[in-house]
């Protein structure tokens, strides 16, 4: 598909945020969504505006902000 609807990026968006307190690695989304890294990163960025990455980097913020998030 050349698209990411956000029923289909609800469950990326979870999977990102029950793995704040781990490195972000793109491979293991893309193992979890059976895409590419590369198509996942076109696609999630095209729909949210933002890449994987900073999206998680957005998310552990406003985590760590709440304290949350312990390191």
């Amino acid at each position: 598909a050349n698209t990411l609807s956000l029923h289909d990026a609800l469950p990326i968006l979870s999977f990102i945020k029950d793995h704040l307190e781990e490195s972000f690695e793109m491979g293991k989304l893309s193992g979890y969504t059976h895409i590419s890294k590369y198509h996942l990163l076109r696609l999630f960025k095209k729909q949210m505006g933002v890449a994987p990455h900073q999206f998680y980097i957005q998310e552990k913020v406003k985590k760590n902000k709440t304290g949350i998030v312990k390191k």
